[in-house]
């Protein structure tokens, strides 16, 4: 358990009806009432209450008619990494510096991208998307790809990532 920065320890917990034991029969014992969504305990004032969010999914992609529907500055809006999606700030201060990325925009120009301040990659335009085929093998190596989505963003795919950006120009 943490606040912030601060590391509370560990504890062990249970639940039996509708009450949730912290640390049960141990001299630092808490209980807490046990709702739909919440937990509590109205003596302490104290509440943690659950919020639903909804998933987040990828906008469908949609092929381009032409090489050149790529072209153009676009801006880094969120990443997506196997599933969960974070805003691009966060997920370049994990990212950036581990994956050779030095900022938040793709410069696409007729198959030519430099994406994220990685330095120019040559891509193929193959059946309405940009492909990169890095270290083909048998297997198919590393491919990334960049398509257009139909709510007009852009999407680079690599390796169980997925950035997504908007046209800025």
């Amino acid at each position: 358990m943490s606040m912030g920065t601060e590391s509370l320890g560990t504890f062990g917990w249970s639940v039996e009806g509708d009450t949730f034991y912290i640390n049960r029969g141990q001299e630092d014992e808490t209980t807490l009432n046990v709702a739909p969504g919440r937990l509590f305990d109205e003596a302490q004032g104290i509440e943690f209450t659950r919020t639903v969010i909804e998933a987040a999914t990828a906008p469908a992609g949609v092929k381009a008619a032409d090489i050149g529907e790529f072209n153009g500055t676009w801006e880094l809006s969120h990443v997506s990494a196997y599933g969960a999606f974070v805003d691009a700030k966060k997920a370049m201060e994990e990212l950036g510096e581990s994956m050779g990325f030095s900022d938040t925009t793709a410069v696409i120009r007729d198959g030519r991208a430099n994406l994220l301040g990685s330095g120019e990659l040559a891509f193929t335009f193959e059946d309405g998307v940009l492909v990169n085929k890095l270290l083909a093998s048998d297997d198919g190596g590393l491919t990334q790809t960049i398509s257009l989505t139909e709510d007009g963003s852009l999407a680079y795919e690599m390796m169980g990532l997925g950035f997504y950006f908007t046209k800025t120009e």
